[in-house]
């Protein structure tokens, strides 16, 4: 059985990745995957999700929001199609700003979230609360 598989990541605009790799975790509708070679078929949307990805050079870790997971068995590949994906070392002070207006608005309305969304848009309200109030001291002179 392989080890690898062919993991595609892309936006409107460009390809963000496209390499073999060991692992890739991430969360969906679904609740929180991780996918490995030769990986069963499906298809998921992702709302706004670290992706944590392995690959025998190391790991690499992006946020992406707003997308379509799909992975193939046979083809032994999948390809998440985004409006946004970032690196996560490249995230901005707009974009933690941006994703927490989100996950507040999605806890405010409540509409069209499981209970494991709600758990974790909770809990990652949290750690962009804390991510921005860490991008306003770099931003405050002292």
């Amino acid at each position: 059985m392989p080890r690898t598989f062919r993991l595609t990541i892309r936006t409107p605009d460009e390809n963000i990745f496209d390499e073999e790799v060991i692992s890739v975790r991430l969360i969906s509708e679904r609740g929180t995957m991780t996918i490995l070679a030769k990986h069963a078929s499906l298809t998921a949307s992702v709302l706004f999700s670290p992706i944590y990805i392995k690959t025998e050079k190391g790991e690499e870790e992006f946020m992406a929001r707003r997308g379509i997971l799909y992975i193939s068995n046979e083809e032994n590949k999948a390809v998440l199609l985004c409006l946004t994906v970032e690196q996560k070392l490249e995230m901005s002070y707009i974009t933690a700003e941006e994703y927490l207006k989100f996950i507040e608005n999605k806890l405010a309305r409540g509409e069209n979230v499981s209970e494991y969304q709600l758990i974790h848009l909770k809990t990652e309200k949290m750690a962009v609360e804390k991510q921005v109030e860490e991008y306003r001291k770099l931003k405050t002179p002292r």
